[in-house]
């Protein structure tokens, strides 16, 4: 190879800041590659760039995210499958948010309160219909009999919420544990 020979290497990212080189990244291995490797945390060799950017194009690390990228590139459908996830959750969140909005503008607008009692104002209990959780929570569930979209949303929420609840009961049995030992 002559030493002038340029050769175009797309997959390097150079981190600058105030105009000066910081690091350098391969973008596949940054995405593909399985584990790290010099060029996914920022090879700041600069000295022996040459040498070090050949010896990570040999590596079997660098070689097999080459091949996941290649794999995924053809096959438009790994792409086109995430697109269309994302559209759908952005477009069920817009769903979602607007529904809530509508229940916020009625509340105002009947000059209503949007809480119940304390006790009861919690997603971890809202599975018990006999409880009152207050104007907004029960416009939810209302809304959410005839709304497939707001309905999955609450269960996660709700869902999210006991797990929640009950990691917060086991550290705090935990902390009375400790306190009693100590």
């Amino acid at each position: 190879m002559v030493m002038s020979e340029k050769i175009p290497r797309k997959w390097i990212t150079i981190k600058i800041i105030c105009n000066k080189a910081q690091a350098v990244y391969c973008s596949i291995c940054l995405a593909f590659a399985v584990c790290e490797n010099t060029f996914t945390t920022g090879s700041t060799n600069f000295r022996h760039m040459h040498s070090v950017i050949k010896i990570h194009e040999n590596s079997k690390v660098h070689i097999s995210a080459v091949e996941a990228y290649l794999r995924a590139s053809k096959n438009q459908s790994f792409n086109n499958s995430i697109s269309v996830k994302i559209l759908n959750e952005k477009h069920n969140n817009i769903h979602i948010i607007k529904q809530i909005f509508e229940i916020i503008k009625f509340l105002g607008k009947q000059n209503l309160p949007y809480r119940g009692s304390n006790a009861t104002e919690t997603l971890s209990l809202f599975d018990n219909e006999n409880l009152n959780h207050g104007n907004f929570l029960e416009m939810i569930r209302i809304i959410s009999k005839n709304d497939q979209i707001l309905r999955d949303h609450l269960e996660k929420a709700i869902l999210k919420s006991k797990r929640s609840k009950d990691t917060l009961k086991c550290l705090t049995n935990q902390n009375r544990r400790e306190e009693v030992l100590s």
